[in-house]
């Protein structure tokens, strides 16, 4: 992957990425920050649709004087949900010769499917663990182990009520995103991290389909067996 997410401390971030990229850009004395190949992103209070286009067409461009040019969006958690939505295909697909790094210390204000574009790198030694998070992960082994029909009968509890289906979608979503992060921590479900990243894709779907009114048992029956 060409793109990853730093999480941890604003500021250790940037220091981080920015050590990395003047490696990566030969630098020498020169005044990274005004490196040609270089592109930092920064909120003013936020980052807009418009904001990540400029920076899209910057990393179409070909480098001026590095090997390859790097993207820096700082405070990613700060863009606004057009502008993530806008960004994914050039996360998925980076342009040749770029590289795109996103610092946050709030994953959660990303949407699933930017995270799942990204390789993650925490910065933090500290970490809150998931609440329920060994209940869930219980769940998800029977789930992942089940036939098809047996799935079908695990999820019948939260098809109580829109409230109960919309929060099974939220806690498995922040599971994912946690075993992304961690992978080491749930080597029990014996799963890789392409089949997790596909997972918080269909969670995300499912969400919408949720907001815009889609049947919930319908919505839930087909994220299960999706897995």
């Amino acid at each position: 992957m060409k793109s990853t997410i730093f999480i941890g401390p604003a500021r250790l971030a940037l220091k981080k990425v920015l050590a990395q990229s003047q490696d990566q850009l030969e630098t020498g004395e020169v005044n990274l920050e005004q490196h040609p190949d270089l592109f930092i992103l920064k909120p003013e209070p936020s980052i807009g649709i418009n904001e990540i286009r400029k920076l899209v067409r910057f990393l179409n461009q070909k480098p001026f004087q590095a090997k390859q040019k790097i993207a820096i969006v700082y405070q990613a958690d700060l863009m606004t949900f057009p502008a993530q939505n806008a960004f994914l295909k050039t996360l998925e697909e980076p342009p040749e010769n770029s590289l795109i790094y996103l610092i946050t210390n709030k994953l959660n204000q990303l949407l699933p499917t930017i995270i799942s574009r990204c390789h993650l790198v925490r910065l933090s030694k500290k970490t809150r663990p998931l609440k329920n998070q060994a209940k869930i992960l219980t769940f998800n082994q029977k789930l992942l182990a089940a036939s098809p029909g047996k799935r079908l009968i695990l999820i019948q509890p939260f098809l109580k009520n829109k409230a109960n289906g919309l929060k099974f979608v939220h806690q498995q979503t922040q599971f994912w995103q946690q075993f992304l992060i961690h992978p080491n921590n749930f080597e029990s479900l014996k799963i890789s991290s392409n089949k997790a990243r596909k997972i918080l894709r269909i969670l995300t779907e499912s969400s919408n389909d949720l907001d815009h009114n889609i049947n919930l048992k319908i919505c839930l029956d087909n994220l299960v067996l999706a897995w």
